[in-house]
Order: C-alpha cells, then structure tokens, then sequence
C-alpha cells in the first residue's frame, strides 16, 4: 500500500512539473494560447486565395485576442520583467523565445499576402478592429 502511495506521489509531482507550474506557469499557458492564434492566423493567411480570405483570416484571429486581451494585460502588469517585443525572456521561457523568433520568421514570409490586400475595404475594416483590440491590452 505505501509503495502505492509513494509512487502516486511521485507521479503527481512529475504532473505538476510537466505542466507548467512555477513561477511563470500562467503565463506559459497563456503563451501557448497566444502561439495557437498566431499559427491559425498564419495557416490561414498562407492558405488565402483573396482579399476575402484576408479579411475572414484577421476577423478569426480578431476573435480569439479578444478572448485573449484581459490575459494579456493582467500578464503584462503581473510580469513586467517580460517583455516579448524586445526578447526580454527570463532564462525559465527561453522554449517560448524560440517559438516566437520561429512565429516571426513565418510571418514574414506571409506578409505580402497582408500589403496586397490593404487597400480592400474589408481588409482595412478587419485591420480597424485588429487595431482596436490591440489598445485593450496596453
């Protein structure tokens, strides 16, 4: 019975440990949240034929960092020693830059899609709101 105990014990703690808690716990879920948005938005804008598909793709991500927007902020505020703009990372979220830097490299490759289509007024109106948004979480 006690090796039970103990091996359920151990079990538990490998659990917690795999995930994510500590110190940067919520923010590491938050992140991993923030990584799956950023991935659909930019299989999405790859996988684009036209400006509706732009638009339909930033309305899509719009929706899920409108959910994502309190978060964010509370984060900000609660680690302010993380500062994903400038790749300030603390050495315990270094996994977390290099997905970042891999996000950006892709983003990159699909931003022509988003500066051919910035003149369509669906676009400019999915960019209007992605804007708005973007001021909730400063």
């Amino acid at each position: 019975m006690s090796k039970k105990v103990a091996f359920l014990c151990v079990v538990a703690l490998l659990v917690a440990v795999g995930c994510g808690t500590g110190r940067y716990g919520d923010l590491r879920s938050l992140m991993g949240d923030m990584y799956e948005a950023n991935d659909q938005f930019i299989n999405g804008l790859e996988k684009s034929a036209g400006p509706e598909d732009v638009a339909a793709t930033i309305n899509k991500y719009c929706d899920r960092m409108e959910v994502l927007a309190p978060r964010i902020k509370e984060m900000k505020t609660k680690y302010p020693e993380v500062n994903f703009k400038s790749n300030n990372y603390p050495p315990e979220l270094n996994d977390l830059k290099e997905k970042h830097m891999e996000q950006s490299q892709r983003m990159k490759g699909v931003s022509m899609k988003l500066t051919q289509y910035m003149m369509n007024q669906d676009v400019m109106k999915s960019f209007q709101r992605f804007g708005g948004i973007m001021m909730k979480m400063q």
